[in-house]
């Protein structure tokens, strides 16, 4: 009899913690937590892409929202073009060289059509060894913690 009594006892205890488990819920997708970073304080990229697989050529405009982060006035901004590394296989970054990857190798590429920051446009310069770093020049000084936006 007591061990019907003890047995009925846990039965109704854990058959209780198991209700209270079910009925709270715990959020697993974190989306107020961004380790401590104010999202009004980094950069941002808003891209818009369409893709055409069968002559495999996409066509994006991009969006940056950039923050002067540097704690000094600047003149102008430097963007990488990795795209434009692809251009042959002699500036792509590939580790290791074949016969047959000179031969079957499709170029890729990357060009930019318009610049305009604030809505105007802008000056730019494309360099670097391989062509891949985009200088926009300003037309005024960016100061620290200004934001500009680029497209």
């Amino acid at each position: 009899m007591k061990n019907k009594k003890l047995l009925y006892i846990i039965l109704m205890f854990s058959l209780l913690l198991n209700l209270i488990g079910c009925n709270k819920r715990v959020n697993t997708l974190i989306t107020h937590d961004y380790n401590d970073i104010d999202l009004n304080k980094i950069n941002n990229y808003e891209i818009q892409v369409d893709f055409n697989p069968d002559n495999r050529h996409y066509s994006a405009n991009q969006k940056t929202t950039y923050i002067n982060t540097t704690g000094e006035d600047l003149k102008e901004i430097y963007f990488h073009l990795y795209p434009r590394a692809y251009g042959s296989t002699k500036t792509a970054p590939i580790l290791f060289e074949s016969q047959s990857l000179e031969e079957n190798y499709i170029t890729g590429n990357m060009e930019i059509k318009t610049l305009k920051i604030n809505k105007k446009d802008v000056d730019f310069k494309i360099g670097g060894i391989t062509d891949t770093i985009l200088k926009i020049l300003l037309d005024k000084s960016l100061n620290p913690e200004e934001k500009i936006e680029i497209y």
